[in-house]
């Protein structure tokens, strides 16, 4: 498992490092508490759980007013029973609506990094989400935004055909932008 971390890492270290040869690369730092549950099909439901994501972000521009935005971060999810560190990936099409307003659309590949033992012998290590969300950017270094995520791979790695279980996670950040 650190080894697929460790490749992931170093492959989008490598394509930065590349990148900045050619341009300086927009590069922030990603903040924010996020609300996280775990939905089990077939239903019963269990309490939320706070947590919390961190990371750094780029922006690259598609054409006016259209960016792609990767991500790479450390998320902390879970129900009120269980908790989870996951590293997650969002690959985001941003779009400015108006000034100031954006929406992001995209994909969100994830990795389970840390569970409690019980948890991590029922779960797949790999998830993927489709977040989309909305910013407001008051200032071109600031941006502030809401994110909804939810799962669409069954997390349940124990009769998956009968019982399954998804991650939904609604973010709340803050980003400022080192560069732009």
């Amino acid at each position: 498992m650190k080894k697929i971390i460790g490749f992931i890492v170093a492959g989008l270290l490598g394509m930065l490092a590349i990148q900045s040869q050619a341009q300086p690369i927009p590069l922030g730092v990603k903040i924010g508490p996020n609300f996280s549950r775990l939905q089990f099909d077939p239903g019963f439901d269990r309490d939320g759980k706070l947590g919390f994501h961190m990371g750094v972000l780029s922006k690259f521009e598609l054409a006016e007013d259209l960016y792609f935005q990767p991500e790479v971060l450390l998320s902390l999810q879970g129900n009120d029973r269980v908790n989870s560190t996951n590293l997650i990936l969002p690959l985001l099409i941003n779009y400015e609506v108006i000034d100031q307003f954006s929406l992001h659309l995209g994909v969100q590949p994830g990795i389970l990094v840390g569970a409690e033992e019980d948890f991590r012998d029922i779960t797949k290590v790999f998830d993927l989400g489709v977040p989309f969300g909305l910013e407001y950017h008051p200032k071109k270094e600031l941006s502030v935004g809401v994110r909804y995520v939810p799962g669409v791979s069954n997390i349940n790695d124990i009769n998956s055909d009968q019982f399954k279980t998804f991650n939904r996670v609604v973010q709340f950040f803050v980003a400022y932008w080192i560069r732009y």
